[in-house]
């Protein structure tokens, strides 16, 4: 059963993305290396998966997206 304290760690990448995956895996690195590692890649999916819901509801506002729109 996973402790109550590594549990609430999800919450830093889950809030801030890749850099709360970074804060949380230099908090537990030493500890726990398999928390720590899923920390970082759950602040790395966290961060695709908002980029890309950004992407797709604002495209307009994005740069790639007009220079797609002029071709």
């Amino acid at each position: 059963m996973p402790k109550k304290g590594n549990t609430l760690l999800y919450l830093l990448p889950f809030l801030f993305g890749i850099i709360g995956g970074l804060v949380g895996y230099f908090l537990v690195r030493d500890k726990d290396k398999k928390l720590a590692r899923n920390l970082l890649w759950f602040g790395v999916i966290v961060t695709l998966i908002v980029d890309v819901i950004v992407i797709f509801l604002e495209p307009e506002k994005w740069w790639f997206y007009k220079l797609l729109m002029r071709i």
